[in-house]
């Protein structure tokens, strides 16, 4: 439901039921990397500027909320926190499931979809450094 309400543009639904997740990092990258491919996917033929940059924009605060709660976590715990970049995503049950094209969606691990959601905050912050 999360990501059918971030492709859908139920922006307001999408962060609430984030908020609710067990695994914000993860499913905030999710929505970040789902967001970035609605932006680029030339298919889906967003011409609208408006739209664009509303992507642009939620991707941006997707990204500050998940800076925000790697830095809650850095802060309460710093030894447990910089396990979180390798994180294996195969705990999620239904990321296995997400192709793209006939090819499975995700990477492994927390860090691999940083990068793969094009998150240069995200890669950068200390948890990410183990």
């Amino acid at each position: 439901l999360m990501l059918w309400a971030a492709f859908n543009t139920y922006y307001d639904l999408a962060v609430l039921l984030w908020q609710q997740s067990e695994h914000p990092v993860a499913n905030g990258l999710l929505i970040m990397r789902l967001l970035y491919y609605i932006q680029k996917d030339r298919r889906l033929r967003i011409t609208d500027f408006e739209a664009t940059r509303e992507i642009k924009s939620q991707r941006q605060l997707m990204e500050e909320r998940v800076c925000g709660v790697l830095d809650a976590c850095f802060a309460q715990n710093h030894e447990r926190s910089l396990s979180i970049g390798e994180l294996k995503l195969s705990f999620i049950p239904y990321l296995n499931k997400l192709t793209y094209n006939g090819k499975v969606w995700l990477p492994e691990d927390v860090l691999a979809m940083a990068d793969l959601s094009k998150s240069i905050r995200v890669l950068s912050h200390n948890s990410m450094y183990y």
